[in-house]
């Protein structure tokens, strides 16, 4: 599999791989097996991913880091769930607004780099957006239709 900017190579493995062109880094986390993860056009020797490993690529700092992590949470979204490990709340409503198709709107952009730890299955968009603003100090959102306005 190729993205537009890295290889991955299959070694015998279930993997997910995470790459949007509006995301700053691509993710690549292993279950099961091997996979080897090179840059094209880069002379860096592959970096070899193990189950429970995840590594992450700055789209634009190049920069390659791998973690441990618990894999399953990354296929989460298969069985509709959502895992997010203290990610930022630009990088959830992302993924959120992929789900549910909807667009968000920041009244506040202080919030966009607030880190929320939250794991919720099969739930509505309300119920997630309920959490997240108990979880944020209690901020407000309002859902219209197709857009989810973050005050």
């Amino acid at each position: 599999m190729t993205t537009d900017k890295l290889r991955v190579q299959v070694l015998g493995t279930s993997f997910n791989v995470r790459s949007y062109h509006d995301d700053e880094a691509i993710a690549v986390a292993v279950a099961t097996g091997m996979v080897s993860v090179t840059v094209p056009g880069q002379n860096a020797p592959a970096s070899i991913l193990l189950p429970d490993h995840e590594l992450i690529y700055g789209r634009h700092s190049g920069q390659l880091q791998v973690a441990a992590v618990d894999a399953a949470d990354s296929r989460a979204w298969e069985k509709g769930s959502f895992v997010f490990n203290y990610e930022t709340l630009e990088n959830i409503t992302k993924r959120l607004s992929r789900w549910y198709g909807v667009e968000f709107v920041f009244g506040n952009p202080a919030l966009l780099q607030k880190r929320f730890k939250l794991k919720m299955k099969n739930e509505k968009l309300k119920n997630i957006m309920e959490a997240l603003s108990i979880a944020g100090d209690g901020f407000q959102y309002e859902i219209n239709g197709k857009e989810v306005t973050i005050k």
